[in-house]
């Protein structure tokens, strides 16, 4: 589960514990992999969706990693052969670099620790 999940009443205290483990095991570098460029933002009433050109933080990714746009840990929710897309909540965009991100502007991409070491074959 990742921290921008939102937890059913039911299964609130394990949902909790799960968001606990993700953010105890989720370390960023801090380290720029890559410039990538921002395809397209589909705005909703609650979220939107950024599809963002990449080519070397897409290397051993897959559907549910993490990655870091201008050091927002965000969610792939799809990847394409050089894009991915993640969901952002309208708090994430109101409280970041991204509130007014735009079509065709640069943002800097960075991978979790692990996924870094294994690209590095550590």
């Amino acid at each position: 589960m990742r921290p921008e999940t939102i937890c059913h009443v039911n299964y609130a205290n394990e949902c909790e514990e799960n968001i606990e483990k993700e953010r105890r095991y989720t370390m960023f570098t801090g380290i720029v992999e890559e410039v990538g460029t921002i395809d397209t933002i589909s705005r909703g009433a609650n979220s939107a969706v950024l599809t963002i050109r990449a080519e070397k933080v897409l290397a051993g990714t897959k559907v549910g990693d993490s990655i870091a746009v201008n050091g927002i840990c965000l969610t792939v929710t799809r990847l394409m052969p050089h894009a991915f897309t993640a969901d952002v909540m309208h708090e994430t965009l109101n409280r970041s670099s991204l509130a007014n991100a735009m079509r065709g502007a640069h943002v800097n991409l960075g991978v979790r620790w692990r996924q870094m070491a294994d690209l590095a074959g550590t």
